[in-house]
């Protein structure tokens, strides 16, 4: 039986999936045809986010998947924030939802983890106590 915790990070697992799955069809079409020669790159790094979605969606129905696939997305929303943020400039609305589902999928990969730690120990996987 699964608590509230449970519950809640594999929501949030679904629905950042399905927000960072839809995000590459925001892309102004202006960011396209002013790519010119960079438009390869820039289709093929939203090829990226959106296959890094439905990796998001499908762990959540698999959870052996669940854990890699948050530290895979963690680490793909932190590089983009950091890339993005020594701009200067105005904070766009893709940084401000990169900079949401970061903290979202930071929260479920700790809720996630300890119910997986929680999960080893009653399996006998890990050790109930402390031996000294």
């Amino acid at each position: 039986m699964h608590d509230l915790s449970h519950r809640a990070a594999i929501a949030t697992l679904l629905l950042s999936g399905v927000l960072t799955v839809v995000s590459p069809l925001a892309l102004p079409e202006e960011a396209l045809t002013s790519a010119g020669a960079l438009w390869p790159v820039v289709m093929h790094g939203q090829f990226l986010v959106g296959l890094l979605g439905a990796g998001l969606v499908l762990a959540t129905f698999v959870p052996h998947l669940r854990l890699g696939t948050i530290g895979a997305a963690i680490a793909s929303k932190a590089g983009f924030l950091a890339i993005t943020a020594p701009g200067g400039g105005p904070v766009g609305a893709g940084q401000w939802l990169e900079a949401v589902l970061l903290v979202m999928l930071l929260l479920a990969a700790l809720v996630l983890g300890a119910h997986a730690v929680q999960q080893a120990r009653r399996e006998g996987v890990l050790p109930s106590r402390q031996e000294t």
